[in-house]
């Protein structure tokens, strides 16, 4: 998976998934074809203990399942989310950096329907 932010063509914005050849390089071409979600600003990427992609997105942090369908989002207190990760002892500990702070939270199981 790759976050594109394309600021002079908002067109090409988006998340874009590449599948894996058995050689174990990515078919490059096919996958600029087709974008598998639609942020408005990516940057940070990193699955969930849930299985859903979490990706930063300016103040929010935008939750997609396996089909690429938001099912839900997470507003940052301040700031505009630069990257993420789950760690911890668990690994449900949820650290979102921004240009201005690091958070770091219990997950909650809010990226479900």
């Amino acid at each position: 998976m790759i976050a594109v932010s394309n600021y002079k063509n908002r067109r090409r914005t988006g998340l874009y998934r590449f599948a894996l050849l058995e050689d174990g390089t990515f078919d490059a071409a096919a996958g600029k074809k087709t974008k598998w979600a639609s942020p408005n600003a990516p940057d940070g990427l990193a699955f969930g203990p849930d299985g859903n992609l979490y990706c930063t997105d300016g103040n929010l942090i935008r939750i997609y399942d396996g089909a690429g369908t938001e099912v839900n989002k997470v507003r940052i207190p301040q700031g505009s989310g630069t990257n993420l990760t789950f760690g911890g002892i668990d690994g449900r500990t949820l650290f979102v950096t921004t240009d201005k702070q690091l958070y770091a939270g219990a997950w909650n199981e809010r990226g479900k329907k």
